[in-house]
C-alpha cells in the first residue's frame, strides 16, 4: 500500500468516527437541556414519613425556572431568587448544582431527574421535594 493510500485510508477512517462520534453526541443531551423550564412542586417527602400540612402547602407552592444558565427559585412567603447556576457533577441524573446570587454567594444544591417530567430537589439529607415540569 502507498503512502498516500494508507494516509486516504487514515483519513477516511477518521472522518468516519467523527460523523458516528457527532450522530451519537446528537442523541445524548445536557443535563441543562433536561432541567430546562418551570418546574413545580408536587409533594414534600421525609426520610421518616413525617410531613406536616404546613411542609404539603409549601411544596406546592415552590418553583424552580431554569432558562439557559439562569436559574429562579421561588418558595412561599420569600420574593423570588434569581442566579447562575451550572451543573458540576452529573451520576446517572443525580445532579450538583452550583448556583451564584446576584451578591456573589455561591449555593449548592442536589437534584435528581427521576424522568423528563420528574425530579426531586434534596433540600436536605432527610427532607425532599419532589417537582414536576409545568
Amino acid at each position: 500500500m502507498t503512502s498516500q493510500l494508507r494516509n486516504a485510508s487514515r483519513c477516511a477512517a477518521c472522518v468516519a468516527g467523527l460523523v458516528a462520534a457527532g450522530l451519537l453526541s446528537s442523541c445524548w443531551t445536557s443535563p441543562e437541556s433536561h432541567l430546562g423550564g418551570r418546574w413545580v412542586g408536587a409533594s414534600f417527602e421525609s426520610v421518616d414519613g413525617s410531613v406536616s400540612a404546613a411542609r404539603a402547602g409549601w411544596a406546592k407552592g415552590a418553583s424552580l425556572t431554569f432558562s439557559g444558565s439562569r436559574l429562579t427559585v421561588s418558595v412561599p412567603g420569600e420574593p423570588p431568587r434569581q442566579g447562575t447556576y451550572q451543573v458540576v457533577s452529573n451520576d446517572d441524573g443525580h445532579l450538583g448544582l452550583v448556583i451564584e446570587g446576584h451578591d456573589g454567594h455561591m449555593d449548592r444544591t442536589r437534584l435528581t431527574l427521576e424522568t423528563d417530567d420528574l425530579l426531586r430537589w434534596h433540600l436536605t439529607t432527610v427532607h425532599t421535594l419532589v417537582m414536576h415540569r409545568e
